[in-house]
């Protein structure tokens, strides 16, 4: 029973509590300029490695329990999915940054425009204009 109190414990510090605290860092202590990324990555980093630990001992635990719990069993899943998806979308963000620092800034600063023209910001639709042609 040891495992299961270790399986909670870490879940609950890593999905609980250090990525929460990780998120509102920043989202309110921005003005707090070195700071405030740095303990926001710190947390967040920690946060993410016990969950990860809490949901490998998760499955070890199933493993030696032979209980059925699939519905919590395919929440932590889920949970540990989007993590590692937002954990990777974050590094390919910091890739592609220092990609285009070191590529032409012209070109790659154009490619990444329009494509935050054509996928973020709304298509405005105008009215139509009517011609009126006398003959």
């Amino acid at each position: 029973m040891n495992l299961k109190r270790s399986h909670g414990v870490l879940n609950i510090l890593g999905w609980g509590i250090f990525i929460i605290m990780g998120a509102i860092v920043a989202r309110y202590f921005k003005d707090w300029d070195p700071f405030w990324f740095n303990f926001h990555a710190s947390v967040q980093s920690l946060g993410f490695v016990l969950g990860l630990i809490g949901v490998i001992t998760g499955l070890i635990l199933n493993n030696q329990l032979h209980v059925d719990f699939n519905l919590h069993k395919a929440l932590g899943i889920i949970i540990l999915v989007l993590a590692c998806l937002q954990v990777l979308t974050w590094n390919l963000d910091l890739f592609l940054g220092k990609l285009t620092r070191h590529l032409d800034h012209g070109s790659t600063a154009l490619n990444r425009s329009n494509l935050n023209e054509t996928t973020i910001r709304p298509i405005k639709i105008t009215k139509p204009q009517i011609i009126v042609v006398q003959s």
